[in-house]
């Protein structure tokens, strides 16, 4: 198995209108793969799609190595997905948040609890009401919920977005920790400064239709890059998506 995430060819469409309009594109093991676009371009849709939620009408997709028509529990299991607070009562503390998660998921609490909230720097909040969190501290929260169970693929949903600049350091320091240990991770993105600091590969979703993927500059691997070379690789990319986007409107 090569491909953390693959879709090939797929289309889905509402109304008569193509949401996806044959969709190629995938992952690699061990790489932080992000996907860009402007609102309403269909990255939601993929994800869906990624996760069995939304069937395409043609083309095949799959998600470690399978197939993302007939998802079981056992290979849901292996993704962690960043969804949103929502996904979290304030009336419950972080540690019973993340608890019934995992009596949901069959897992124990006990185990993998703790860990997680250690693990985006929550352990000193882990008996706190998620109410009385601070917009940054949930979304960490979030990411630990989907750490849950050690998944070798994390999808990232808009991680930083109406995020202080701190907070949002705070979270791409939690991506560049998973992609030191080799988790695949799938980030969707408006900042292409992020995506220019932490991710490998880019797609740019839009119109439903993939208008291009390429690399992302780096000045070492896994290395922070200095200010000014983090600045030329957001230009590259600020270029590059404004080149393939007014391509693609013109299709």
């Amino acid at each position: 198995m090569e491909n953390s995430f693959l879709l090939a060819d797929v289309s889905k469409s509402f109304g008569g209108r193509n949401a996806l309009d044959r969709v190629s594109v995938s992952g690699r093991i061990g790489e932080v793969f992000g996907l860009v676009g402007p609102s309403g371009s269909g990255k939601s849709l993929l994800i869906g799609v990624l996760l069995g939620e939304q069937a395409p009408d043609s083309g095949s997709a799959t998600v470690l190595g399978s197939d993302c028509a007939s998802l079981t529990e056992p290979d849901l299991g292996r993704v962690g997905v960043m969804s949103g607070p929502h996904a979290f009562s304030d009336l419950f503390t972080c540690r019973e948040n993340l608890s019934f998660w995992c009596y949901l998921r069959g897992l124990s609490p006990s185990i993998e609890v703790d860990a997680a909230l250690a693990r985006v720097g929550l352990g000193t909040e882990a008996d706190k009401p998620t109410g009385k969190l601070s917009a940054g501290m949930l979304a960490r929260l979030e990411i630990a919920r989907a750490l849950i169970g050690s998944p070798e693929l994390v999808i990232l949903d808009e991680p930083t977005a109406h995020l202080d600049r701190d907070s949002a350091a705070a979270i791409r320091a939690i991506i560049e920790s998973l992609a030191k240990e080799g988790k695949s991770v799938l980030l969707v993105s408006h900042d292409l400064a992020e995506v220019a600091r932490v991710c490998d590969r880019v797609a740019l979703l839009a119109h439903g239709r993939i208008a291009g993927v390429r690399d992302v500059p780096k000045a070492d691997a896994r290395e922070r890059r200095a200010t000014e070379d983090l600045r030329a690789a957001t230009v590259q990319l600020e270029e590059w998506y404004e080149a393939n986007l007014e391509e693609s409107g013109n299709e």
